[in-house]
């Protein structure tokens, strides 16, 4: 470096960089770590046949809305008879279970309403109040007794259904008379349809009324039985009854 008097002063020269060495080799990957929650997932089960008709509907569709609308028309409608043939198939109408149906109704085994009841006694003393959706009376076996007397609360109006393993085998409607109030003791005939094999449940369903109800007993009655004097007016009141 040259001072500014025109001597020499000894420095330090620097000189240009020089170009860079090569990279030395990449170090050794360390160990993958464990695995995830999500390993621990099985895989995924065999679609049933609910899902592959709805994937097929849902497929149809597709099709359908896309741009070849001549040619998917027709796989749409095939798809479509597919999914409602595999419903009709696995869930007959006749083998729906009336619990599906209602879902909120109360059910009580007969041994609760053996205490006979009479016409004019008190709707919500000593009975089982329920509400709208109605209840079931579960008898425990198959019963094949053509008559069933019962007492409801006699200003409403029910759908009576009987049922073998929650099956409706037969219905008919009750109808509310005039009368002063309180419990009226029903005798039913009881539809043909369900003698054979029996019934095992009988579900009464407020169709109208009040929104009050109640049931007071119930017990199945044998040929041999006796018509009830309190209950020989209602006879012919009851309809609807499927016998078929």
């Amino acid at each position: 470096m040259m001072t500014g008097n025109g001597g020499s002063d000894t420095g330090l020269f620097i000189g240009p960089a020089g170009p860079a060495g090569p990279a030395g080799p990449a170090g050794p990957a360390g160990p993958a770590g464990p695995a995830g929650l999500a390993g621990l997932a099985g895989p995924a089960g065999p679609a049933g046949p609910a899902g592959l008709a709805g994937l097929a509907g849902l497929a149809g569709l597709r099709l359908w809305l896309g741009t070849r609308m001549r040619t998917s028309l027709p796989w749409f409608f095939l798809c479509l008879w597919l999914l409602f043939g595999w419903l009709l198939i696995d869930h007959p109408a006749s083998q729906v279970r009336i619990s599906r149906l209602h879902p909120g109704v109360i059910r009580v085994g007969v041994a609760t309403l053996r205490t006979p009841r009479s016409n004019g006694n008190q709707w919500n003393e000593g009975t089982r109040v329920f509400g709208l959706p109605g209840i079931c009376v579960e008898l425990g076996i198959a019963d094949r007794s053509p008559r069933v007397e019962v007492s409801l609360d006699s200003n409403d109006d029910y759908r009576v259904i009987f049922v073998r393993k929650d099956v409706a085998v037969g219905a008919l409607n009750l109808w509310a008379l005039p009368f002063p109030g309180g419990l009226r003791v029903y005798q039913i005939a009881v539809p043909r349809a369900a003698l054979p094999e029996g019934y095992d449940g009988i579900y009464f369903l407020p169709f109208q009324g009040d929104g009050r109800y109640s049931i007071g007993h119930l017990r199945p009655l044998d040929r041999s039985d006796e018509e009830s004097p309190e209950a020989r007016m209602l006879s012919g009141w009851a309809s609807g009854g499927h016998d078929d």
